[in-house]
């Protein structure tokens, strides 16, 4: 491996690190990076577990992922119904995207940097 390559893996590991101790500590930015991480990583499953505590702990964009995740039955069966819950509590806090949800449920504009679009994504 590169010394750059090594490097890099390196600090990754070092924000993981840091992010699960601020999500332990209940920071929601840091339950958000490590749902955006293994997300990334395809750990989808894995993925909503931080997203839905990063949701819990208030942070919009955290409850727009997981809705977004559940609509499209990424980790989990797709389901809009279950979804709409966690696309409301986004708009509450806050979130544009949350909101054009909630107004039309059917909505299939863009989903946010976090999926890339329904196009873009393999169902896990």
């Amino acid at each position: 491996m590169a010394a750059i390559e090594m490097h890099k893996a390196k600090n990754f590991g070092r924000g993981a690190d840091l992010a699960q101790k601020a999500c332990d500590l209940n920071y929601a930015q840091g339950c958000f990076y490590l749902g955006f991480n293994n997300q990334n990583g395809s750990k989808y499953s894995q993925c909503n577990v931080f997203y839905k505590k990063a949701c819990d702990l208030n942070l919009g964009v955290g409850c727009l992922a997981l809705a977004n995740n559940v609509r499209l039955g990424i980790g989990v069966n797709p389901s809009l119904q279950a979804a709409m819950p966690f696309y409301q509590k986004a708009c509450e806090l806050g979130e544009p995207l949350g909101c054009s949800h909630v107004k039309n449920p059917g909505f299939e504009g863009h989903m946010g940097h976090l999926s890339g679009g329904k196009s873009e994504i393999s169902k896990h």
